[in-house]
């Protein structure tokens, strides 16, 4: 969902050495935590961690490329200090004027998201972490137009799609969530279940599979991953067809604009005062 939100991100540093605690000068706070080696597995280099292996959803689905990766080993990844200049894996979106078409879409100057990189096509996604359950939190991926659409107020009519992997709306109570914005970011989101985790404070993976219908004979898929399983029922969509998986029905077509999007899908990571968000890694197969 698209809410005010501000972030306080705890990025744990993979270091035989002791972390020290870093506080940024802009509106956000990262910090570094101890890691320890024996948490990873597979293939790769650095001192005494790997990368974790292909996750089998991700070969079943040909998905054999790690294009994206970021174990958070430092902060320098981060642009921390608001530079908005190419070569960092995370933005720190801090300032978005307000859109007068949806003025509950506000993100003030205190407000802040952690916007990664863009893509297309169709991927798994997986992050491996842990959350304070009693405060808002989302990880999620949008289309990069709705940035500009909020912005400028550029709204074409062109749909726009959001997909949250998982969603602590209901404080207690994340979801996956799905959403099409639509002319003048009106959009009514469906969910397709609620996550069950017995303590959100220990560290799981949440994954996710996005198939663009061009890939599977026509029908695109969404499904969402904890800890390697399947959560609730595969969402397909089409453009011949209603989207199915979901507590409630969308309009035939909906969701096809994930796969035909210009400018591709963002991964996010956001929240409220007092979140407090841990994360071990990203990593993005394609």
């Amino acid at each position: 969902m698209l809410l005010p939100k501000n972030e306080i991100i705890n990025v744990r540093r993979r270091s035989l050495l002791k972390a020290v605690p870093f506080i940024a000068a802009t509106p956000y706070i990262i910090k570094s935590r101890l890691a320890k080696a024996a948490l990873y597995s597979g293939s790769g280099s650095g001192p005494g961690f790997s990368l974790p292996s292909q996750p089998a959803v991700a070969s079943s689905w040909g998905y054999n490329a790690l294009t994206f990766w970021d174990d958070f080993l430092t902060t320098g990844t981060i642009d921390v200090n608001n530079t908005c200049q190419p070569g960092y894996n995370w933005y720190v979106q801090s300032t978005l004027p307000q859109s007068a078409s949806n003025p509950g879409g506000y993100v003030g100057p205190t407000g802040s998201r952690l916007v990664g990189r863009t893509f297309k096509g169709g991927m798994y996604a997986e992050a491996r972490l842990n959350f304070n359950p009693t405060k808002y939190f989302d990880w999620w991926m949008q289309d990069s137009q709705l940035w500009l659409n909020y912005a400028d107020n550029n709204n074409t009519g062109v749909p726009l799609m959001e997909v949250d992997f998982i969603e602590n709306f209901n404080a207690g109570s994340p979801a996956a969530n799905y959403i099409q914005w639509n002319n003048n970011l009106a959009g009514t989101p469906a969910t397709s279940g609620t996550y069950s985790v017995s303590d959100y404070t220990q560290f799981h993976k949440y994954g996710f599979l996005w198939v663009p219908a061009s890939k599977n004979g026509g029908v695109g898929i969404f499904q969402t991953y904890l800890d390697g399983a399947t959560q609730f029922t595969q969402v397909t969509y089409g453009a011949s067809q209603s989207p199915t998986g979901l507590m409630s029905t969308p309009p035939v077509g909906y969701y096809t604009c994930t796969d035909s999007s210009s400018l591709g899908m963002d991964l996010i990571f956001g929240g409220v005062p007092g979140s407090v968000i841990n994360v071990d890694y990203v990593m993005v197969w394609q």
